[in-house]
């Protein structure tokens, strides 16, 4: 007897039962393919001011859970890597406000659907971690290492880098 079409084996109740019992999730019908679609500078960018957006894209066939992009979890997903010409990996984590209230909120990027993160100010970064005026590489990050956090569950859990931008600080 094979397996059926998509090469994987029904699970059988009683595995599925045991699994939600003990919190986890469910084996998926395929890998998630959340990617970053694109990392850019924006149109009005200057010494002052260089605001960034970073898109995400659900490039698979199932939908994905991500933390909204506007809450705690959401902001700290995303964060940025410097690096000078011959110089270490300085690591930019945008300031995260306290929770204010409220609770945990996802989103489901169903396929082939973006998401726009929060634009960042990049400039800021220069008073973080002794970053000196100059040229730089920068990769931006998104990591997710939490799927649950009542009352949400079945977060998507990586890391993705984007393709470097090259920018002056």
């Amino acid at each position: 007897m094979g397996a059926p079409e998509g090469g994987r084996l029904p699970t059988p109740p009683m595995l599925c039962v045991l699994l939600l019992a003990l919190g986890l999730p469910l084996p998926s019908s395929g890998p998630a393919a959340l990617k970053i679609a694109s990392f850019a500078l924006g149109a009005n960018a200057t010494l002052a001011n260089l605001p960034v957006e970073v898109v995400l894209e659900n490039a698979g066939e199932r939908n994905v859970r991500l933390w909204a992009p506007n809450n705690v979890e959401g902001l700290q997903s995303l964060w940025f890597e410097f690096q000078a010409v011959g110089g270490k990996v300085v690591e930019y984590r945008p300031p995260v406000p306290p929770r204010a209230g409220g609770v945990a909120t996802a989103v489901v990027l169903a396929p082939h659907e973006r998401l726009h993160l929060p634009v960042v100010n990049l400039a800021a970064a220069r008073d973080h971690g002794g970053l000196a005026p100059g040229d730089y590489t920068v990769t931006a990050i998104y990591k997710n290492a939490m799927a649950d956090f009542p009352p949400v569950r079945g977060v998507w859990t990586g890391t993705l880098r984007s393709k470097p931008l090259k920018l002056r600080l």
